[in-house]
């Protein structure tokens, strides 16, 4: 079965996450491998159903994240 496009998330989350991160301080985030949702969590982000593909449905974390 292949992924259903419905179930993932829109590009807008890892531009937001980008954001996020080049508005720290450069020591906060150098050499760090980092999630997107997990740095929006950080910044305060709890409601990630604005960045579901489908607006019916939740989106998955990360395909590629066990």
């Amino acid at each position: 079965p292949g992924i259903d496009p419905a179930d993932c998330r829109s590009v807008d989350i890892v531009a937001d996450a980008a954001m996020e991160i080049v508005s720290r301080p450069a020591h906060e985030c150098t050499g760090q491998l980092r999630l997107d949702e997990d740095v929006l969590r950080e910044a305060g982000v709890t409601d990630f159903g604005r960045y579901s593909i489908d607006p019916q449905r939740t989106p998955r974390l990360d395909l590629f994240v066990e």
